[in-house]
């Protein structure tokens, strides 16, 4: 299996059946930013206040349709075909769909005639069939916060939902009062200061971009190895000194170097 983080924003997803498991699913789906429609005769009373037919707003559910599902409903935003460069980025139909009921026969249905109509590419998650998954859900830990952190995700690949739920738990009891947002926020400031600094020594390496980029990914990785979860206490001003005077050597050796010549 290979993990990924998955870009949804903008994106269309279909979730058909939304009882208990499929509340599971909206409260995944929602924050990744995705046009949610919901086909369901039924939804998931905790979810009443996320639908608004009348006005849309980010977090909620794009759409919700209180009846069976149909066919032509897997076509109604298109059919996942383009013939204009401009409309590369465009939504232009479903780019995943999910069910979550308890009639496998149907949900085999759905999964078929998503890939016959809309592509065999099109992702698809049938709940509880492993065989009709695309992909599966795991658990999420987020440490730190939005924008500055560490995305985990732990799966048993559709084996063990519980107890990956719980490994989650164990490594949140771990590792939730690190300074994580602190150390990704520092280290990101001074990758930044360190790719615009290290243009400046273009020539020591010939001209040569590619090994001015892996001498810069060397030394910070070098740098990141011999702080670890110090590295909230960086100074990016001393920080790019050092560098200025190890990059003329080529030298990314930091075992030796003070720490406080970087915090």
């Amino acid at each position: 299996m290979l993990q990924l983080s998955h870009k949804l924003d903008g994106k269309h997803v279909l979730l058909v059946g939304c009882g208990e498991v499929g509340y599971t699913r909206v409260l995944k789906l929602l924050p990744a930013g995705c046009k949610l429609t919901v086909i369901s005769s039924d939804i998931h009373p905790k979810l009443a206040d996320l639908v608004d037919n009348e006005v849309y707003e980010p977090g909620q559910i794009y759409r919700y349709l209180a009846r069976p599902f149909m066919d032509e409903d897997l076509l109604m935003y298109g059919n996942n075909q383009v013939t204009k460069v401009e409309d590369l980025d465009k939504p232009c139909g479903f780019h995943m769909v999910f069910t979550c009921l308890p009639d496998l026969k149907l949900s085999t249905r759905i999964y078929q005639l998503t890939k016959m109509k809309l592509g065999v590419g099109t992702l698809c998650n049938v709940a509880d069939q492993p065989p009709l998954c695309d992909f599966y859900f795991g658990a999420n830990l987020r440490l730190g916060d939005d924008k500055f952190g560490l995305s985990l995700m732990i799966s048993s690949e559709g084996m063990s939902p519980r107890f990956t739920a719980l490994f989650k738990k164990e490594l949140l009891s771990r590792y939730g009062d690190w300074p994580i947002k602190e150390c990704v926020e520092r280290l990101n400031a001074v990758r930044e200061r360190v790719r615009t600094t290290s243009g400046k020594y273009l020539d020591i390496f010939d001209n040569d971009n590619a090994q001015l980029i892996k001498f810069r990914m060397e030394w910070l990785k070098a740098l990141t190895d011999k702080l670890g979860v110090q590295c909230y206490k960086l100074d990016s001003n001393k920080v790019i000194n050092l560098f200025e005077k190890m990059i003329k050597d080529k030298d990314f050796d930091l075992k030796d170097v003070p720490e406080d010549l970087l915090i």
